[in-house]
């Protein structure tokens, strides 16, 4: 690696640390009682914040000290990295443990800097580190001055960045709740209460039900063995989001010529879940179509005085209201049946209203989703800013190398003499990493 700001050197990960290999127990001697020793066997008992000790085991195969920074090698979780503790690891978890020599934050940053290069350097079919991949990886080293200033500022910096996601990741929960607002406002009659000229929505609004006002047709069951006809494109529950269709992976059906004439999709038509996320659908405008539906939606098909689309919208309203939830069916799997949503009441306003509600709900949430997209681009980009002042750090610009800081290669020689046993390394503290303050403690 050349252009190193003065004082900094380049060594491999195994210079400067040791690697731990994960050995796994049997599963017999696995348990969730806490008979045994701690036993840490991939990223998912990670938090966040600190390891969830929900496995021990009685005969631990790799026990690793404190102060270790846990390697996920295997599996789906390859590279991802946390704190570890002293315990037993399984196969998919490495330890490497820096020397003491070195600030344990400084190294844990260049490690989640530089795991990626690590990952583009295995080799095989199936994804995976050895411990070659590990120990046989160079990084830069500052001098141990420079790097707890070089952590001092990532954590400042990383302090703003994580207050900006929190600030961006709010939108989100604003959106919901200002689309919520506007669909009570439409609903209330208060949406367009400028456009009746203030008159009250009891002189021209009435009072209805849903199958009062919509033909309900219940889809088909699916049963191989009954049912007979053509194969037929049908809708499934998984196909009808909110506000959209997935037509990416529709499955066939036999179906009858009666059949499809019965459960035909017209443009217009509002499918409906009737079971999974109970009131979830969409409008139909995907013109003449074969495709049909199975039995866990409905067909909702409004008469002349009901548009679709205000229908769609009084659904979306009703269903985060617990105005459907009253009507809903079942304990764990939750169900609205036909008979119940024909009974859901609504109010009717005239079409040309219903038109004006439309045109000011759609209106209201294309600023919104325009304001959500902007945040959802400023979340991205604040993750590659980290990434970039990640960056900055390991090429020794983001803080000023000072003359009097002992060269890295004095710290490097010190590491190597300790490991050949001709100096021992200085012991300080414990381990760098608290899990009751869920934070990356200081420089050690």
């Amino acid at each position: 690696m050349s252009g190193l700001p003065r004082g900094w050197v380049t060594s491999s990960l195994g210079n400067f640390g040791e690697v731990y290999c994960g050995q796994s127990s049997t599963a017999a001697d696995v348990n969730s009682d806490g008979r045994g020793t701690a036993y840490v066997t991939g990223p998912e008992q990670w938090t966040g914040t600190a390891i969830e000790l929900n496995k021990w085991t009685t005969t631990p195969k790799r026990i690793v000290p404190d102060g270790c920074i846990f390697i996920t090698v295997k599996g789906a979780g390859v590279g991802k990295m946390f704190p570890g503790i002293s315990c037993a690891i399984g196969r998919d978890v490495y330890a490497y443990r820096p020397s003491q020599e070195l600030s344990y934050p400084f190294v844990a940053k260049a490690l989640a800097h530089t795991v990626n290069a690590v990952i583009r350097e295995a080799r095989g079919d199936i994804p995976g580190l050895s411990k070659e991949h590990i120990t046989d990886h160079v990084v830069p080293l500052p001098p141990l001055a420079e790097q707890k200033r070089i952590v001092a500022k990532l954590d400042a910096l990383n302090a703003k960045s994580a207050c900006a996601r929190m600030e961006l990741a709010r939108i989100e929960i604003l959106v919901s709740r200002f689309k919520q607002a506007v669909l009570s406002k439409a609903f209330s009659g208060e949406l367009t209460k400028d456009w009746r000229n203030g008159q009250p929505v009891a002189s021209e609004w009435r009072a209805s039900s849903v199958g009062s006002e919509c033909e309900i047709q219940l889809g088909k069951m699916l049963d191989k063995a009954k049912n007979k006809g053509e194969p037929t494109r049908y809708l499934r529950n998984i196909n009808v989001r909110w506000g959209t269709f997935d037509l990416s992976d529709l499955l066939f059906m036999n179906m009858t010529a009666e059949d499809r004439s019965k459960l035909d999709i017209r443009d217009g038509d509002l499918l409906l879940c009737e079971g999974g996320e109970p009131g979830r659908c969409a409008v139909w405008r995907h013109g003449p179509t074969d495709i049909s539906f199975q039995k866990a939606l409905m067909r909702i098909r409004p008469n002349s005085h009901l548009l679709p689309d205000c229908l769609y919208y009084f659904v979306r309203w009703a269903s985060e209201n617990d105005i459907l939830s009253r009507h809903f069916t079942g304990t764990t799997i939750k169900h609205l049946p036909q008979i119940a949503l024909s009974r859901v009441a609504l109010v009717v306003a005239p079409i040309p209203e219903q038109h004006e509600i439309v045109r000011r709900i759609k209106s209201a949430f294309a600023k919104i989703d325009r304001l959500a997209a902007e945040a959802s681009r400023a979340l991205e980009l604040v993750g590659r800013l980290d990434e970039a002042i990640l960056a900055k750090a390991f090429r020794g610009e983001l803080v000023p190398q000072d003359d009097n800081d002992e060269p890295a290669s004095l710290l490097l020689e010190r590491i190597h003499k300790a490991k050949r046993g001709l100096e021992r390394p200085q012991m300080i503290g414990c381990s760098p990493w608290s899990q009751r303050s869920g934070s990356w403690l200081g420089e050690r």
